[in-house]
């Protein structure tokens, strides 16, 4: 038996264990969990397929439903995430299978493109390629810290259910972009 399966939420456990085994991951605050709870949660376990053997999940692929908005244009879009393989597993040839399993499986499922971020020599192979834009702003202490908290242009809060006006406000802003990746406010 070394059959591809998608996992269902019965497989959670056993998913979630190979995923921090083969990512080092140990506990939380550090596990799948506790770091992506949108993606890794039981119910939503069918967007993973895996290899399994007689021995349990092997490997493990996820690819990720998203909708992404550019202008007036609507892509769905296939997050390819949580790439893992059982350390007794590596070099059998899994990850290769997987990866071409659902590559397929998006393109007979109409997605328009799928995304990934990872090692570029791992990935090219299957089509990947560094491309975009990315900005990293960041504001440190010291670039606040001798600003009177009156007169700061930017007041940062905790971003919680507990904050409903913070939340609408950022939903509000995100969907205004005309170019977004749909984030419901539940997720």
């Amino acid at each position: 038996m070394n059959d591809i399966v998608q996992l269902q939420p019965a497989d959670f456990d056993e998913a979630l264990d190979l995923l921090n085994l083969a990512f080092g991951f140990k506990a939380p605050p550090d596990d799948f969990e506790s770091i992506l709870p949108k993606l890794y949660q039981p119910n939503r376990m069918g967007w993973n397929y895996a290899i399994r053997t007689r021995e349990g999940l092997r490997a493990i692929v996820g690819v990720f439903p998203m909708t992404f908005h550019v202008g007036s244009t609507r892509l769905k879009v296939g997050g390819i995430g949580g790439v893992g393989t059982h350390p007794d597993a590596r070099g059998e040839g899994h990850m290769s299978r997987l990866m071409n399993y659902c590559l397929g499986t998006m393109k007979r499922e109409g997605f328009d493109l799928s995304c990934l971020g990872g090692l570029r020599q791992r990935y090219a192979k299957f089509g990947y390629e560094t491309g975009g834009v990315r900005h990293n702003f960041q504001v440190l202490r010291q670039n606040i810290q001798r600003v009177p908290e009156a007169d700061r242009p930017v007041r940062f809060c905790p971003l919680a259910n507990e904050n409903a006006e913070a939340l609408a406000t950022v939903q509000e802003l995100h969907d205004r972009s005309p170019v977004r990746v749909d984030r419901p406010m539940q997720d």
